[in-house]
């Protein structure tokens, strides 16, 4: 038998690329720059928890300081770490760090808490508003937003897709050319088997960057290093090993500062105007919810009062009840200038507490400290009596919205009074409820298509492209949080914690569609 032989070939040399910086000058903590006359680089550093967020920034600042392995040091605000586990994001808040390079380069690092945090959308919600803080109070612009992926994967996880879905949100198109991904915990490019096609198209073409960070391998090594067990010659093969880790490193990191130099830094105004809109949607969101639930209860009664006449001879009586359904005020959400604590519960309507001391949040769980709270140990709301968990902080109250249909029901119980038999009033009321119901579809298909031309506004100008995309991928995540927390047998208020937010955004994404 003859098998047949195939050569393997050499890939086919690229163009060489202009080599800006080098391995002997970032080991002496200097950073070359060129096209960027500032002298000056901001950087967001964001991806999902527990991707190495934290040892990323402490490697550049090592780096930058010119340490070598044997002098790292880990660089973080320890005042702004949470502890727990890696699925709870460790970082607090958004925490802009200035570096300095030992030649004067200085780099701004944005040290983000990790999204997909399987507390809850509402702790999520929290790191964005935290970014989107840190951002407006720090930055006009930004050099690059450097996403960090797990490289062991063969595509993006649930997790950092999410991540990047909720990221791209506030990101404005302008900024794509200025995005590149950094897989973490790649030891050789040929150990790498993560798939580009798995990245949003839009981002595809975009740097991508290979670590296995020297830090993390430093610290394991001094921990080794005391291990009396482990033979010398064992360890003298770790250090080699770590001193590897930093040779591509540093080889990894020329390639970043020769790509940071060549990138038009991008103002980050768009950012807050994109924020400050996907806010809005998530008010109108509300808005068009209470909307429906107001008008799936009106068209109920009217069926009921429709039924009610077919079964027996409609008269005054009946169409009393007609007026006492078609006659309720519309409620809706009127702007204030401070924030007040509201009731989300359908047909509630409840301001709770009107101009909130407290800070904005967006996590429930944080108003248990407000007044309205406080003789049920923050477990209920003592004005509505409803759970803490259905409150919110809106910029917003529930008000009354007079409808102008006085004279239009004048007209129509005149046209009932003037029906000359029992069979004629019952055609009118039928007619009335007919038009009235009409009414209705017309008020919600006028409010959702308010909320589809924002909606479509947004889209145009985010990276995301689309704002329903990005609630179907936090329906994705929770759910991938609560199929993992009845697994591991977590406590039951968690997991109906979960549940309710799931039941919210699967709500969210019935409106959106």
């Amino acid at each position: 038998m003859t098998l047949a032989t195939t050569p393997i070939q050499d890939p086919v040399d690229e163009p060489v690329e202009r080599i800006l910086n080098d391995v002997e000058s970032l080991k002496k903590g200097e950073v070359k720059t060129d096209k960027n006359r500032q002298k000056r680089f901001t950087i967001l550093l964001v991806g999902e928890t527990g991707v190495g967020k934290t040892a990323v920034l402490s490697l550049i600042a090592n780096v930058l300081g010119g340490k070598r392995p044997n002098k790292y040091e880990d660089f973080y605000d320890l005042d702004n770490e949470a502890g727990g586990t890696q699925k709870h994001s460790q970082t607090n808040a958004a925490q802009v760090y200035t570096l300095k390079s030992v030649n004067g380069i200085t780099v701004r690092i944005l040290d983000s808490p990790g999204l997909a945090d399987t507390r809850d959308i509402q702790q999520d919600e929290l790191h964005k508003r935290s970014i989107v803080e840190a951002i407006w109070d720090n930055m006009d612009f930004v050099n690059a937003v450097l996403i960090l992926a797990n490289g062991t994967v063969p595509r993006l996880t649930v997790g950092t897709d999410y991540a990047l879905s909720t990221l791209s949100a506030i990101f404005p198109r302008t900024l794509a050319d200025n995005i590149g991904f950094l897989f973490t915990n790649v030891s050789s490019p040929l150990s790498w088997n993560f798939d580009p096609c798995s990245l949003p198209s839009v981002l595809q073409d975009n740097m991508q960057f290979l670590l296995d960070n020297p830090v993390a391998m430093q610290k394991k090594y001094r921990q080794m290093e005391r291990d009396w067990a482990i033979p010398v010659k064992a360890k003298k093969q770790l250090r080699q090993a770590v001193l590897v880790g930093e040779q591509a490193a540093l080889d990894m990191l020329v390639e970043m500062f020769d790509w940071l130099d060549g990138l038009k830094p991008q103002p980050t105004i768009d950012i807050m105007s994109l924020y400050d809109q996907s806010e809005e949607i998530e008010t109108d969101i509300a808005k068009t919810l209470a909307n429906m639930h107001l008008a799936a209860k009106t068209d109920q009664e009217l069926d009921n009062v429709q039924r009610e006449s077919d079964r027996a001879e409609v008269d005054m009586k009946t169409y009393k009840k007609y007026e006492h359904v078609v006659n309720r005020k519309d409620w809706y959400q009127k702007s204030t200038d401070r924030h007040n604590i509201v009731c989300s519960v359908p047909d509630c309507y409840s301001n709770c507490h009107i101009e909130c001391g407290l800070d904005f949040t967006l996590n429930p769980d944080e108003l248990r400290n407000c007044t309205i709270m406080f003789q049920s140990g923050g477990v209920h709301c003592r004005e509505c009596k409803h759970g803490r968990e259905f409150h919110r902080h809106y910029n917003s109250i529930w008000a009354i919205k007079e409808i102008s249909e006085l004279k239009v029901n004048q007209e129509a119980k005149a046209e009932f009074e003037n029906a000359q038999n029992a069979k004629e009033r019952a055609e009118e009321l039928k007619n009335h409820i007919k038009d009235k119901k009409a009414m209705l579809q017309d008020r919600i298909k006028n409010a959702t298509e308010d909320l589809g031309r924002l909606v479509e506004s947004y889209s145009s100008l985010s990276l995301s492209g689309s704002f329903t995309g990005q609630v179907e991928k936090a329906v994705k995540i929770l759910e991938q949080n609560l199929e993992g927390m009845r697994e591991s047998g977590a406590a039951r208020e968690t997991i109906d914690k979960v549940e309710a937010s799931l039941d919210s955004m699967r709500e969210k994404l019935e409106v959106l569609k």
